[in-house]
């Protein structure tokens, strides 16, 4: 199976992000870096509707909860401490998706 190109993922509106693009479009993008940390590159896509790209840059974010979830070792911790973190996890996905939040 492909991997996904690591994040974070981020969007942005215009020319008030970090790749500039038309303002027929909003533009999610990655930046790659070496194993010192510097840029390699930065991938970026423009995305018509900006509820996708909000989407889009949060999918990375449910994926991760949608593993955490998923993991077996989970099944002997008790349920308050599980619904805590799954919730904390689930409200910036969500924040992230609907624009509130871009991190």
């Amino acid at each position: 199976m492909d991997k996904p190109t690591p994040g974070p993922w981020n969007w942005a509106c215009d020319s008030y992000g970090k790749v500039q693009h038309s303002k027929k479009y909003d533009c999610v993008f990655t930046t790659v870096k070496g194993q010192g940390g510097d840029r390699l590159a930065t991938i970026a896509a423009r995305i018509e509707n900006p509820a996708n790209a909000r989407l889009i840059a949060a999918a990375p974010e449910l994926m991760s909860l949608a593993e955490f979830i998923l993991r077996p070792e989970h099944a002997s911790l008790d349920a308050e401490t599980l619904i805590a973190e799954y919730e904390s996890m689930a409200r910036a996905a969500i924040a992230k998706a609907k624009g509130e939040s871009n991190g």
